[in-house]
């Protein structure tokens, strides 16, 4: 069995202890209700790491991963999954994973050994691209999250083809986006990143910065394209990298097609 993360020994602290420390003011049925909420919370997360526990590859992954945390059903629109929160143990670029793995029959469709490879591609996809690394040196908090779908770009169909393929295409970029980074920073800051085996360049879609003193060119961006987005505004903008670290803001409005 993995090493389990902080937030996930929280968790079941919570669960287990339950209604224990609440105040006297609080109503029975209000208590009765969160401890039967926390006690389901507490058996879905056993559910779903027994889950994790029964997939093919279980004992390698363990050396490499901190599960961080599991649950079996959907998260952010994707398909119904095994949804699994890890952090690597060695000292790599992409050092956390988001991955949905999905369900067929009510089980899991991938193994780990997939979820290794697939994570062993995107760091070495992660190459190409110095200016990630460069980026993660820099003094503070800093995290390369990969977001996966089963071994595929962490995007379900109708995001992809909504908020990333038009300015994918408008940029003239080659082939489709192969790896899904979040670059995470500061409190609750982040870029949203995609790249493509085929292309040189990676595109930044969104941003959310909450950093009063940004490092780089990269914590400053404000991009966040919409397919509504107006021109003049940062829904109607875009940013695409060069392997070197280059970055053009571009605007592609709907008021502008």
């Amino acid at each position: 069995m993995p090493h389990l993360g902080k937030t996930l020994l929280s968790a079941l602290a919570i669960a287990i202890a339950g209604c224990a420390h609440q105040k006297g003011c609080i109503r029975t049925a209000g208590l009765l209700e969160q401890w039967e909420f926390q006690r389901s919370q507490a058996a879905q997360l056993k559910e779903a790491l027994k889950a994790c526990r029964e997939i093919p590859g279980y004992n390698e992954l363990s050396g490499r991963f901190i599960i961080e945390y599991a649950h079996l059903g959907c998260i952010n629109s994707m398909p119904e999954s095994l949804f699994v929160e890890l952090k690597a143990k060695a000292s790599v670029v992409v050092d956390s994973v988001r991955w949905w793995n999905p369900l067929v029959g009510k089980k899991p469709s991938f193994t780990w050994t997939d979820f290794l490879s697939a994570h062993q591609r995107a760091e070495q996809a992660v190459g190409n691209y110095p200016w990630l690394a460069e980026w993660k040196m820099l003094p503070g908090k800093r995290s390369l999250e990969l977001q996966l779908l089963g071994t595929a770009v962490g995007k379900d169909k109708e995001e992809l083809k909504t908020y990333f393929m038009p300015v994918w295409r408008h940029a003239a970029m080659k082939g489709k986006p192969t790896v899904n980074l979040l670059a995470r920073f500061g409190f609750h800051s982040w870029f949203d990143v995609v790249f493509s085996n085929s292309e040189s360049r990676a595109l930044i879609a969104s941003t959310s910065s909450t950093n009063d003193e940004p490092r780089c060119e990269l914590e400053r961006l404000k991009v966040h394209w919409h397919p509504r987005g107006t021109k003049g505004t940062e829904y109607s903008r875009y940013a695409v990298v060069s392997r070197k670290g280059v970055i053009g803001v571009r605007t592609f409005a709907a008021d502008s097609r």
